[in-house]
């Protein structure tokens, strides 16, 4: 597992090298963002925001159609993403009597190969992309736990930590790729005439994996605010 994010960044850098020589467009990202977590379908008590972390590594691959005033350039994209996602709910009820409290606090974290495309649109030395793609989870770190209790009665606790394979995950979850969407805006400082350093951010949103929470249907999503930095050869517009 821990030899995965080298491997991947291996032959990343493997076909940026061979994609640079014949002309295309090759870039290099390492994004670092949070997630605002949301918990679609979760219906148990007051749901409380919960901030997740996402990472990784990835490259973007293509070639850019120069129109003169602006340049199109269709990407391919694939890397490793690191991914966490998360819901919290809380609940105060009176019954014969008692205050009952329910908690429930729910964390999933992925090791994921991502896949996609991100046409971007080039003008000068900005570029602004839109795009989709599959995040395919290859590992997981499931954590649920949920507290109820009263006061005059024994407290009940359940608390669940699990680490999930490929094969965990595809037995686990009825959908076991997480859809993705990004609008991305970067802007290149070249150094030389075809290298440049490219800063830039993303708004994103991950369709998560549907985890099944008793009685209720959760899937945990990803509203990521993210900023990447990264390598990028290309001809300057």
């Amino acid at each position: 597992m821990k030899n995965i994010p080298l491997i991947i960044a291996f032959i990343l850098l493997v076909n940026i090298k061979s994609f640079a020589i014949n002309s295309f467009v090759a870039i290099l990202n390492v994004p670092v963002g949070l997630s605002v977590c949301i918990a679609d379908g979760l219906i148990l008590g007051e749901p409380l925001t919960k901030i997740g972390v996402n990472t990784g590594i990835n490259a973007k691959l293509g070639y850019m159609f120069d129109l003169g005033e602006i340049g199109i350039t269709p990407l391919f994209e694939f890397g490793y993403s690191y991914d966490t996602y998360g819901a919290a709910t809380f609940s105060e009820t009176k019954f014969a009597g008692n205050l009952i409290r329910q908690s429930l606090n729910m964390i999933l974290i992925t090791h994921s190969l991502q896949m996609g495309v991100i046409p971007q649109i080039n003008i000068g030395n900005v570029a602004i992309g839109l795009g989709f793609g599959l995040k395919i989870p290859l590992a997981a770190e499931y954590e649920y736990k949920r507290i109820d209790s009263s006061y005059g009665s024994n407290k009940v606790e359940e608390n669940i930590k699990n680490k999930l394979n490929r094969k965990d995950i595809e037995n686990a979850y009825g959908v076991s790729i997480i859809p993705y969407i990004k609008l991305s805006f970067d802007y290149n400082l070249f150094f030389t005439e075809e290298l440049a350093v490219t800063i830039g951010a993303y708004l994103g949103y991950d369709f998560g994996l549907p985890t099944k929470e008793i009685s209720q249907n959760v899937r945990l999503d990803g509203l990521d605010i993210t900023a990447q930095i990264g390598l990028k050869y290309n001809s300057i517009l």
